[in-house]
């Protein structure tokens, strides 16, 4: 009997899981920007938001995101509209992200190269007279 109750309970709550996961209409604004262009903005966005020092000045966020929207010629309701659209398409947004997430582990990797190379031309420390006396 308990295992019919459990059954019946696992069976509503993927029922509730699946019908959460419906993708809602949402129309597509008159200036809805390119995927492209919002995946770039995306992925800058998403950098601020990894890398971002909370022991900055507070009004130096606003000050990194106003030089994206410069960036790109856009504001950031235009953004908004479009991350909106974009977004009500569920299975096509975790395409999306995961595109995101590819390009930001590319970068990483790049920038652990460029951070491996600048190692590399400094050279080995010094030797300090210290260190041999010891």
């Amino acid at each position: 009997m308990a295992n019919r109750f459990l059954l019946i309970g696992l069976f509503i709550f993927t029922a509730l899981q699946l019908s959460c996961v419906e993708e809602y209409k949402v129309d597509a604004p008159a200036d809805l920007m390119s995927e492209d262009l919002y995946l770039d903005i995306f992925l800058e966005l998403e950098l601020l938001k990894v890398y971002y020092d909370p022991s900055l000045p507070p009004q130096k966020p606003d000050s990194l995101l106003n030089a994206i929207w410069d960036k790109y010629d856009i504001s950031k309701e235009e953004f908004l509209t479009s991350h909106q659209f974009y977004q009500s398409q569920v299975a096509a947004q975790q395409v999306r992200v995961d595109s995101v997430i590819e390009r930001i582990d590319r970068l990483m990797v790049l920038f652990e190269n460029v951070q491996d190379s600048t190692e590399q031309l400094k050279g080995p420390a010094p030797v300090q007279l210290d260190d041999v006396m010891e």
